[in-house]
């Protein structure tokens, strides 16, 4: 019988995840109402690697992937690798289903809720393939200035590992 997650995502479940729940670190998540929010957090991140993954609490393959960014987060975070969940939640919904959902889940990686509505602005600048659709992760090396671009859900987590490596 194969589990769904890693050993590393047990480990971090365990020495991350319940902590994080118990000081409601899940309450947590910035606000970006423009995308030039989101831009400006992308540029002066210290990562060497960010991994943006875009998802919504309404859609199902964006939360069942969830787990694999978090293990993601929890193996790679002392090798200068950053995870960001840019959720396109509704801001009207952040505090009846954001704010619920990360405080149940107990998420460590980085989470804010991109509440630009001008999406035929903003998709094409994150990637001139994104057609919109989620979920959807962009990977950004900054120092061989590479972009991968990932279009569909992941089926699990070694299928992320083997796509961020790519660009490592």
């Amino acid at each position: 019988m194969r589990f769904p997650y890693s050993v590393a995502y047990l480990a971090c479940f365990f020495v991350f995840t319940i902590p994080a729940r118990v000081a409601a670190q899940g309450d947590q998540f910035a606000v970006y109402d423009s995308f030039a929010q989101l831009e400006e957090r992308i540029d002066d991140g210290a990562e060497r690697i960010l991994v943006i993954n875009f998802w919504a609490t309404w859609c199902k393959p964006c939360i069942e992937e969830l787990p694999y960014f978090e293990a993601l987060h929890c193996q790679y975070a002392s090798k200068k690798l950053g995870v960001l969940l840019v959720s396109l939640d509704f801001k009207s919904q952040k505090e009846k289903r954001l704010r619920p959902f990360l405080q149940e889940n107990g998420l460590c990686s980085e989470v804010v809720l991109l509440a630009d509505q001008n999406a035929d602005y903003w998709i094409p600048k994150m990637h001139a393939d994104w057609d919109g659709a989620i979920p959807i992760t962009i990977v950004i090396n900054r120092k061989r200035k590479k972009i991968g671009f990932h279009h569909d859900q992941f089926k699990n987590y070694d299928d992320l590992v083997e796509f961020i490596r790519s660009y490592m």
